[in-house]
């Protein structure tokens, strides 16, 4: 799965419907009516929930099997968190 922003993805697809080139009444509406249909169809997805774990909540650094706390020579605030995080 790849995530993407899609709020990011329906403006881009609202700046090119506004960027309509057709000069023909019908096809410029044909342009205007896919757009249209894009935006429901991304709107239409479901969203990912994913669960994101804050290094205060993470079993990992309770037990020092932290990966990342490891090789990094800067401590984590308890507010960082990574996508290794698994909670307690």
């Amino acid at each position: 799965m790849r995530l993407i922003d899609a709020y990011a993805l329906q403006n881009e697809i609202y700046k090119s419907k506004m960027q309509n080139p057709h000069k023909d009444a019908k096809t410029a509406m044909n342009h205007e009516f896919e757009h249209n249909h894009f935006m429901k169809m991304v709107a239409l997805q479901p969203t990912a929930q994913e669960e994101i774990v804050r290094c205060k909540d993470c079993w990992k650094r309770e037990f020092d099997n932290c990966p990342f706390y490891e090789y990094s020579m800067v401590v984590q605030e308890d507010d960082f968190f990574c996508a290794d995080g698994e909670r307690r």
